[in-house]
């Protein structure tokens, strides 16, 4: 914050401070949650992909990690998996 901008809020910027570091601490937990789930997700993935295979061949893993990512509704997220696969 500039001089100017100090003078003319009448604060020393301190609690602006206080609110960006807990804004960014909440920021850091939430990615943390995704990457968690992101992760989960994969060794799920990893787990059930041979069982998968086995009732539909012809899908690679990354179609099938993706598939288990996104929403299900039917043929939407296969072909949002294949897009996903064929970086679209």
């Amino acid at each position: 914050m500039t001089r100017q901008a100090k003078a003319f809020t009448g604060g020393s910027g301190k609690d602006e401070m206080k609110g960006i570091e807990a804004r960014r601490r909440r920021e850091r937990v939430s990615d943390n949650a995704k990457v968690r789930v992101e992760i989960e997700t994969f060794l799920q993935a990893l787990a059930s992909y041979a069982d998968h295979v086995a009732k539909v061949p012809k899908t690679t893993f990354e179609e099938y990690h993706v598939s288990l990512m996104t929403p299900t509704s039917g043929a939407g997220s296969r072909s949002a998996a294949k897009a996903a696969a064929q970086g679209r």
